[in-house]
């Protein structure tokens, strides 16, 4: 677990939007890994249904910032908003963070905001412990990675 909390925190976040400039219609999302993430809208989904018919030339893929794991849903959902980027006028069926879902990091993440939330509760890492049913050695992990002690 440490590894992977380590490596997730650690990591670096795109805060990215793909617009179709012939209807300006966007699509906007997160990743760690920009490149990769990319070539996924172009093989599969919405997106790449009307690049392929209107053309490569026809979209803008724009990184427009970074950010660190405790603030890119946040990030996120708030770039979704302000390019208005959910269905019907853009291309984000829901504004959440989905990619977090699909990561070996899912289960870490939902312990870690978990922890966060009774943090800000006042429970103990040791209510922590108990509550989020975790081994000593996960419960100070999380701990401090949610408290930066």
């Amino acid at each position: 677990m440490k590894q992977l909390l380590e490596k997730m925190m650690g990591d670096t976040y795109y805060i990215y939007r793909i617009t179709i400039l012939l209807n300006n219609r966007s699509y906007v999302g997160a990743t760690n890994n920009p490149e990769s993430r990319f070539n996924e809208h172009m093989r599969s989904g919405p997106v790449s249904a009307d690049i392929k018919q209107q053309g490569e030339e026809t979209f803008s893929f724009h990184i427009m910032e970074e950010c660190t794991f405790d603030t890119v849903i946040e990030r996120e959902l708030e770039a979704i908003v302000e390019w208005q980027a959910l269905a019907p006028k853009g291309y984000n069926r829901q504004a959440n963070a989905n990619y977090m879902l699909n990561t070996p990091y899912a289960h870490i993440y939902y312990k870690l905001m978990n922890c966060i939330d009774l943090i800000n509760k006042g429970h103990t890492r040791e209510d922590i412990q108990v509550l989020l049913d975790l081994t000593y050695v996960d419960s100070v992990i999380l701990y401090h990675a949610a408290t930066d002690k």
